[in-house]
């Protein structure tokens, strides 16, 4: 029915069914909103939104087909936070999901599941990335000192790229929450 966080928009309604039985059901009292911008507006969002979504996912499936255990991707600290990304970039890909089946008119559970999580997974996506990205750096730096002995392979061009499409990704995604914000009507 409805999370805990949401349960006083729902008003339980006892009703009669077809066969004469009293059935309870849920019923949503709660206020509902409308996006502020435009539809055209909003649809362009929306279109930027998914594919930054999708290649946000591209990206970590890339990053992640592309790791071998050489090289700087193969670093702790480059590696987990590039992996860590999964939930951010999976919650990412389902607002973006949310807002393609948006209607004209949303309750507070799906206006918390598109714009709020727009922005929430950008800044996570964007601070485990940029944690990831310092990884890499300072490997790199580590490599020029002599510290690391490990090569620098093709599989690390991969893996920086795939973090900076990633990186952009997120940023533009953040960026465009703004022309998702949602009024109460």
């Amino acid at each position: 029915m409805a999370l805990n966080k949401y349960a006083k928009d729902y008003r339980l309604e006892n009703q009669v069914n077809k066969k004469g039985k009293t059935v309870t059901k849920a019923v949503y009292v709660g206020d509902h909103f409308k996006f502020e911008k435009s539809e055209a507006e909003v649809k362009k969002a929306t279109r930027i939104i998914t594919v930054c979504a999708v290649v946000c996912l591209f990206s970590l499936i890339l990053g992640i087909a592309f790791y071998r255990n050489i090289g700087f991707s193969s670093q702790y600290y480059t590696l987990i936070p590039f992996a860590c990304c999964f939930l951010p970039i999976l919650y990412l890909n389902l607002a973006a999901y949310n807002l393609l089946t948006a209607k004209e008119k949303v309750k507070r559970e799906t206006k918390d599941a598109m714009h709020d999580r727009v922005a929430k997974c950008g800044i996570g996506i964007m601070i485990l990335d940029g944690w990831n990205l310092t990884g890499i750096v300072l490997a790199f730096i580590l490599k020029l000192v002599g510290t690391v002995q490990k090569p620098f392979v093709f599989n690390d061009v991969v893996f920086i790229v795939a973090s900076v499409m990633m990186m952009a990704g997120a940023l533009i995604a953040f960026l465009q929450r703004k022309s998702i914000k949602m009024v109460q009507i």
